[in-house]
C-alpha cells in the first residue's frame, strides 16, 4: 500500500491554511468577513448548495442565506445569520438549521462558528462550517479519509496557534499529534474530554505516560501504541482499546494514525484521531444480548409448541434456559398434588435431579423461600445475601452452588411446579434482567407442560377407545354372525312342522272342529315364526352391509317408498303430502328400506275413525340434512319413546297390530351406519313423527 506523503510548506495567512484544509475537507467551509462579506467557499460548500465552482461569491452568498431556515422551516432574519451572530462574539457549536439547496433537497446541517485571530488575537474573520447530518452514514464513510488528509496542516499550523485552535475546535473528535520523540505537542478540547482530563490541562510529556488497556483489561504495550505505531512508520485503522482516566474511569475509544513527512521523507511526528466508543458499543453489546435472549425465547417457544412427549418438554426447557440464562444448572420440578412434594424431573441440564432427593421441597418450603422475594413469581436465593436463613443456605449447600433462581408454574391459579435455575461459579449472578425474562416464559411452559399431559391423557384415551372399538366389532361380528345362524338354521325344523302338519290333516279321515282349530292355530304359528326369521335374517344381513356414499335425492327415495304401499294407501285413501327435500350423501336403496318401514308403520296404526294424514319435509344446515315423517296415527306414550327402537320391543300386542318388532331397530342400524341419528316423539292417539339427521350433499 502506497503511504500518502503530506509535506510542511509554511504560510503566513489564515486564508491559506482554508484553502488548504477546505480542499480535503467533506465538510462545507465558508469564510466571511466581519462586516458579512463571503471572502471563501470550498468546494463542499458549492456541492451542499448545488451550484457550480464557477458562481460568484456574491451570488453564492445571496442564494446560501436566502435559503438558510431555523429548525422550524421559518428563514433567518439578518441578524440570526450564523455569521452574524459569530461576529457579534458567539459561538457556534453543532447548532442546527435547515437548507434547501438550488434542487429544492431539504438538508439539516450542523453549524460550527468561530472568529479567526491574528498572532495579536485581533480577530480578523469568521470560519463556519456546515455539517450535512441528513446523510452522516455518507460522512462516516469518507471519515478515513479526512484523517489521511488531515495532515496538511499540522506542523504548519502548529507556528500559527490561534488559527489552530479554531479549526480544531470545529472537530468533534479527538485529535492529537506528537512530535518524533513522541513528546505531546496537541490535544483538543473533544481529545481532553475524552481522556478524562478537564480541558486545557498541561499535557503529559510523554504519549507513553497515558493508561491505555487492550479490549481485555492488560495494559497495552507502549510500542503498541497507535502514535507509537504511527511514529514507526505504520498507518493505523480503528484500533480500539481502552483509556483509564485520571478519575480511574475506562473509556473505550475507536483510534487511527499517521505519521507525518518532511520534504526529506523523513518522519517528523504523528498525528491520531480517535472518538469515545463506549456508548455504542455499550448499546450494541445489549442489542446482541436481547437478540440472543429473543432467539432462545423463539427456540424455545418453537420447540414446546411442537413437542409432545412430557419427558423431551423437560429436555428442551432445561437446555434452552440454560443457554439463554448463561447458567450450568437447570431444572424442572413438579408437584405431586397428593403430598404436596416438588419432584425433580429427568432429564435436568448440568444438574443430577436425583440430588435433589434427599431435599424434600414441599409446597411449605417453597413458600418460605418466596416470602423474602419482592416478586411473588420469582425470587433468588444468594450466597451473597448477609441475611440468608438457614432453609436457603441448606438448599445452596445441598446443590453446590453459589446462587439459586426459581420461578413458580402455575395453571388457573395453582402451582402445579417450578423451574430452578442455579450458578456454581463466583462470577456468575442473576440480575433483574434474568428475574424478567424467566418471569416471561413462567407461563409458556406451564402451558406446554399442562398440553403434554393431555396429549398423553388423549393418546391413552384413544388407545383405550380403539381397543373398546375392536372388541365392541368384534361382539357385532359375532352377534350377527349368531342372529344369522340362528335363523338359518330354525328354518329345516319350521319347514318340518309345517309338513307334518299337513301329513297329518290329509292322515285323519275325520277331524273335529277342535282338531281343525288347533292344526290352524299350528300353521299360524308357524308363519309367524317364519315371518320373524326372515326379519331376522335381513336385519343381519342390512347390518353387515356397508352403505355407499354417493349423492342421492331424497324425494326420489321417498316416492319410490311409497309406490311399495301404493294398495294400502288407495285402500285406506291416505292423504299423503311430500315437500322437497335435500340432497344427501347416501345408499339409494337402503334409505329407501328407511322411509318404506316408516310409512308402512304410519298405515298400520292409523286410527280407523279418522283419515291417515302422512306429512313428509325436511330442512337443512351447512352440513346436515333433516327430514320429518309425520302422521295423525295411534301414537305411543312418550315415556317409551327410547325403546320403539329396541329390537322385538313393540308397544302393542299381538292381536291388536302384527308386526315382528324389527322394522324400527332396522330403520335406527341403517340411519346410523350413514353417519345420521333417528329420533321420535309423540302423544297417545295424537299421532307421532320421525326425525332423520343424514349428511347433507354439498
Amino acid at each position: 500500500m502506497l503511504m500518502t506523503k503530506h509535506v510542511f510548506s509554511p504560510q503566513n495567512t489564515f486564508e491559506y491554511y482554508f484553502e488548504q484544509f477546505s480542499a480535503i475537507s467533506h465538510e462545507a467551509m465558508l469564510l466571511f468577513t466581519l462586516d458579512g462579506q463571503l471572502l471563501r467557499a470550498n468546494r463542499a460548500s458549492y456541492e451542499l448548495a448545488g451550484l457550480a465552482e464557477d458562481t460568484p461569491l456574491n451570488e453564492y452568498a445571496q442564494h446560501f442565506t436566502q435559503q438558510l431556515c431555523g429548525v422550524d422551516g421559518v428563514p433567518l432574519t439578518p441578524d440570526q445569520f450564523p455569521h452574524h451572530r459569530v461576529a457579534q462574539g458567539e459561538a457556534l457549536d453543532a447548532v442546527e438549521f435547515s437548507y434547501s439547496n438550488i434542487r429544492g433537497e431539504i438538508h439539516n446541517l450542523h453549524c460550527n462558528g468561530r472568529l479567526i485571530s491574528s498572532n495579536t488575537q485581533q480577530s480578523q474573520a469568521v470560519l463556519l462550517t456546515f455539517r450535512d447530518i441528513t446523510y452522516q452514514h455518507q460522512q462516516e464513510d469518507n471519515r478515513l479519509q479526512q484523517q489521511e488528509q488531515i495532515q496538511l496542516l499540522t506542523l504548519a499550523i502548529a507556528h500559527h496557534t490561534a488559527q489552530f485552535d479554531t479549526l480544531f475546535a470545529n472537530i468533534p473528535d479527538g485529535v492529537a499529534f506528537v512530535d518524533s520523540n513522541n513528546h505531546m505537542m496537541y490535544v483538543n478540547e473533544a481529545g481532553q474530554r475524552i481522556l478524562g482530563r478537564p480541558p486545557m490541562e498541561k499535557l503529559e510529556a510523554n504519549a507513553e505516560h497515558y493508561n491505555v488497556r487492550e479490549l481485555d483489561g492488560t495494559p497495552m504495550p507502549a510500542q503498541n501504541l497507535p502514535l507509537s505505531r504511527a511514529l514507526r512508520g505504520e498507518r493505523v485503522v480503528e484500533l480500539e482499546h481502552f483509556i483509564e482516566g485520571v478519575n480511574g474511569k475506562l473509556t473505550q475509544v475507536s483510534a487511527s494514525a499517521n505519521p507525518i513527512h518532511n520534504t526529506d521523507d523523513t518522519i517528523i511526528g504523528a498525528i491520531a484521531i480517535f472518538r469515545d466508543v463506549t456508548e455504542r458499543r455499550q448499546r450494541e453489546d445489549e442489542y446482541r444480548q436481547r437478540l440472543y435472549e429473543l432467539e432462545g425465547l423463539r427456540k424455545l417457544a418453537q420447540a414446546t409448541g411442537f413437542v409432545r412427549e412430557e419427558e423431551a418438554i423437560y429436555s428442551t426447557i432445561v437446555t434452552q434456559l440454560a443457554q439463554v440464562l448463561q447458567s450450568e444448572q437447570c431444572v424442572v420440578l413438579t408437584r405431586d398434588q397428593q403430598n404436596g412434594l416438588f419432584e425433580a424431573r429427568k432429564p435436568a441440564y448440568g444438574i443430577e435431579s436425583d440430588k435433589l432427593s434427599h431435599y424434600d421441597i414441599t409446597t411449605q418450603v417453597i413458600e418460605q423461600l418466596f416470602e423474602r422475594s419482592e416478586s411473588d413469581d420469582v425470587c433468588i436465593v444468594d450466597r451473597r445475601d448477609t441475611e440468608l436463613g438457614a432453609l436457603s443456605q441448606t438448599l445452596l449447600q445441598t446443590l453446590a452452588v453459589v446462587n439459586v433462581m426459581l420461578v413458580r408454574i402455575e395453571n388457573r391459579g395453582e402451582v402445579i411446579g417450578c423451574v430452578m435455575v442455579c450458578n456454581s461459579k463466583d462470577e456468575h449472578y442473576f440480575d433483574m434482567s434474568d428475574m424478567q425474562l424467566l418471569q416471561t416464559v413462567a407461563p409458556q411452559i406451564a402451558l406446554a407442560i399442562i398440553n403434554s399431559r393431555l396429549y398423553t391423557q388423549m393418546q391413552q384415551s384413544k388407545q383405550e377407545a380403539e381397543q373398546q372399538a375392536q372388541r365392541l366389532a368384534r361382539v357385532n361380528e359375532e352377534l350377527d354372525a349368531f342372529t344369522y345362524s340362528v335363523s338359518h338354521d330354525l328354518r329345516a325344523p319350521l319347514r318340518a312342522i309345517t309338513g307334518f302338519s299337513q301329513l297329518l290333516e290329509r292322515g285323519l279321515p275325520e277331524t273335529s272342529e277342535r282338531t281343525q282349530h288347533q292344526l290352524n292355530r299350528i300353521r299360524v304359528n308357524v308363519d309367524k315364526m317364519s315371518n320373524l326369521i326372515e326379519a331376522l335374517l335381513t336385519f343381519s344381513r342390512t347390518g353387515r352391509q356397508v352403505p355407499d356414499q354417493s349423492r342421492v335425492n331424497l324425494r326420489e327415495v321417498v316416492q319410490e317408498a311409497l309406490r311399495t304401499h301404493e294398495p294400502q294407501i288407495r285402500g285406506c285413501e291416505a292423504l299423503i303430502q311430500v315437500d322437497e327435500l335435500s340432497m344427501v350423501i347416501g345408499d339409494h336403496r337402503l334409505l329407501e328400506v328407511v322411509f318404506a318401514n316408516l310409512i308402512g308403520n304410519a298405515i298400520k296404526y292409523r286410527r280407523p275413525e279418522t283419515q291417515l294424514t302422512i306429512s313428509i319435509r325436511g330442512t337443512h344446515d351447512t352440513t346436515t340434512a333433516t327430514v320429518m315423517v309425520q302422521d295423525n296415527g295411534i301414537g305411543f306414550d312418550p315415556r317409551y319413546q327410547d325403546q320403539i327402537f329396541q329390537v322385538f320391543q313393540r308397544l302393542h300386542t299381538d292381536g291388536e297390530y302384527e308386526g315382528t318388532g324389527i322394522g324400527l331397530s332396522l330403520v335406527r342400524k341403517i340411519v346410523e351406519a350413514h353417519r345420521g341419528r333417528i329420533w321420535a316423539e309423540g302423544q297417545s292417539d295424537f299421532g307421532a313423527t320421525f326425525y332423520i339427521e343424514l349428511p347433507l350433499y354439498a
